[in-house]
């Protein structure tokens, strides 16, 4: 029997809102890639005046496409999230990667033009902070209900 006691537990230390979290997380790459899958002709892009070259429009398609079935994973992980830590750990330092693309990016051209810089940083964040937080919390959980799982 572990000696955790549940009435004392504090919100953050809840499965329960982890699965929630992790179920809102994964709604933002599902929902951005559909929406992303304009490609060139997505009304986000028009303040910045993209070129409507055929190589670039593929490759928005095309990386569009992966986000969102990296939300579809990050979904499916729900319920199998205390025995998928690998899996789990993966996902999370592919968007870390993505932050750091992005932080590359703006170094070299600069924020996006508009509202959406805003947006840029604000995802940006999310890659680099949201994700390690999300997997210290997944660790810290782990670690408190070791015995129960």
């Amino acid at each position: 029997m572990s000696t955790y006691q549940s009435s004392s537990v504090p919100l953050y230390a809840s499965w329960t809102l982890f699965h929630i979290v992790l179920a809102v997380l994964s709604l933002i790459p599902i929902a951005t890639g559909v929406f992303a899958l304009q490609g060139v002709h997505n009304p986000e892009y028009a303040p910045q005046q993209l070129a409507r070259a055929s190589f670039l429009n593929s490759n928005l398609r095309c990386y569009s496409g992966v986000w969102f079935k990296l939300g579809l994973v990050f979904w499916w992980l729900l319920p199998r999230v205390r025995s998928q830590v690998v899996l789990l750990r993966a996902l999370a330092f592919m968007f870390f990667i993505g932050g750091i693309g992005r932080v590359i990016s703006s170094r070299v051209l600069g924020l996006p033009a508009g509202a959406t810089a805003g947006g840029a940083v604000a995802v940006t964040l999310l890659e680099l902070v949201g994700m390690s937080a999300l997997i210290a919390w997944h660790a810290e959980l782990a670690w408190q209900y070791r015995e129960a799982a």
